[in-house]
């Protein structure tokens, strides 16, 4: 097994002497090839692309994000596939014998890390969970590391500093591998990614010369984007909001990267493909329903913010019905201050679980609310207010579309997914 990087501090030598004991089966977390993404926002976003980009240039690809939208078994995926429900239970429980006291998302990543080695995967794009310095998923040893969007989330354990949240989140550099920084930071934070690289020896890819340039067509932007070293040229971006095209430099940064270093072969089509087949379900997802639901996570402030904005450029006249969801180790307050701009007519509820606000106290944060604790019942009720040719907009929790009964079967069908094999990088 590798030795741990020098540049980890006591906290995390003994964190990850306990996970490498958890996970000591010789090959399952230290030769996977991988990307390893941390962040705030787009973090779910960057890894569909990568992962998309990687499929169409012919590798078998391993993805591994949370939280899941409607299906546990959504959150490890090969190929666009999802794990099988037995396989995933087997190996769950056999992560809590192996270590009784393991938290749930180690258990997933157990899962994965076995899943990806009984498949042989290529490569494997991996979400951080919480932080990023003392999170599990930090024991691999990836070919690129990520840092997206820096904002406030889980501030009880990574606070409201930026430079805090950005010195956490940049834990998961190791010396030699590149960090790819995402284009648009606040200054404070981006000076942090830097000096946290250079203190662990992690070279920096800063997008600060990244630009997209889009050109309105009457089917949506198409999309100039560039990266050092590599232009496309007439994207057309799947996944809504003007910040996806940040989250795209971001992967296509990523691929150039996996290309220039480590010799992974990829042509401009198969990324450009990637990219326009990319789906990420939730994320600004408009489902053809009667009325027609609009899903999105908005899970923190600056989420929540985004959605709106994009809500307003998307659908500028549409009446609107907000049935919102949070939990409660958010920041709620400034999610219900951010998501009270998108309507008049909004409805609280609440999902199951022990982190999820009482709706009522929701509630309570909005000018006025209407407060329903039945999600199945709060969604029957938003869609009995919405007006003529309005919409209902689900937004808070990632959680929210399966608890009020919206199953993927609602959802568009993905596209179908490239077989091309790899090409040798002559």
């Amino acid at each position: 097994m590798k030795p741990f990087p020098s540049t980890w501090n006591d906290a995390q030598r003994e964190r990850f002497a306990q996970m490498e004991t958890f996970l000591g089966i010789q090959g399952l977390y230290d030769r996977l090839e991988c990307v390893h993404v941390a962040g705030t926002n787009g973090k779910g976003s960057v890894c569909a692309y990568v992962a998309s980009m990687l499929e169409q240039a012919g590798y078998t690809t391993g993805l591994f994000v949370s939280p899941h939208l409607y299906e546990e078994n959504e959150r490890i995926q090969i190929n666009g596939l999802p794990i099988p429900l037995d396989a995933l239970h087997r190996w769950m429980e056999q992560a809590y014998t192996r270590l009784p006291r393991v938290r749930l998302f180690e258990a997933y990543f157990y899962a994965a890390l076995r899943w990806f080695a009984q498949e042989h995967v290529d490569i494997a794009v991996v979400e951080a969970g919480i932080g990023g310095a003392m999170d599990c998923t930090t024991i691999l040893s990836p070919r690129v590391t990520v840092c997206t969007k820096i904002g406030v989330d889980h501030a009880e354990l990574l606070g409201r500093d930026p430079v805090q949240i950005a010195v956490q989140k940049a834990g998961i550099a190791k010396p030699g591998v590149p960090m790819v920084l995402y284009p648009v930071q606040q200054e404070a934070a981006r000076v942090a990614f830097w000096e946290e690289c250079a203190r662990r020896g992690a070279p920096a890819v800063d997008l600060q010369k990244a630009y997209a340039q889009a050109k309105d067509t009457p089917q949506g932007p198409l999309w100039r984007l560039h990266v050092p070293g590599l232009t496309l040229e007439n994207v057309r971006l799947p996944l809504r909001g003007g910040y996806q095209a940040h989250n795209a430099l971001t992967a296509l940064a990523v691929m150039q990267t996996l290309k220039e270093r480590d010799g992974y072969f990829m042509t401009n089509r198969a990324l450009k493909d990637g990219l326009e087949q990319t789906r990420w379900p939730g994320r600004l997802e408009r489902l053809a329903l009667k009325p027609p639901v609009l899903l999105d996570g908005a899970h923190n402030p600056q989420a929540a913010r985004a959605l709106v904005q994009s809500v307003k450029t998307l659908y500028p006249d549409t009446p609107l019905v907000l049935l919102t969801a949070v939990m409660a180790d958010k920041d709620v307050e400034g999610i219900a201050r951010e998501l009270a701009a998108l309507s008049d007519t909004v409805i609280c509820t609440q999902v199951e679980s022990e982190r999820a606000l009482d709706a009522r106290a929701y509630a309570a944060l909005y000018p006025l609310a209407q407060a329903e604790p039945n999600a199945k019942q709060a969604y029957v009720k938003a869609c009995s207010l919405c007006p003529p040719q309005g919409m209902v907009v689900l937004a808070g929790s990632l959680y929210l579309p399966s608890a009020v009964g919206l199953g993927p079967e609602a959802a568009p069908k993905p596209l179908m997914r490239s077989a091309r094999p790899p090409q040798p990088n002559f």
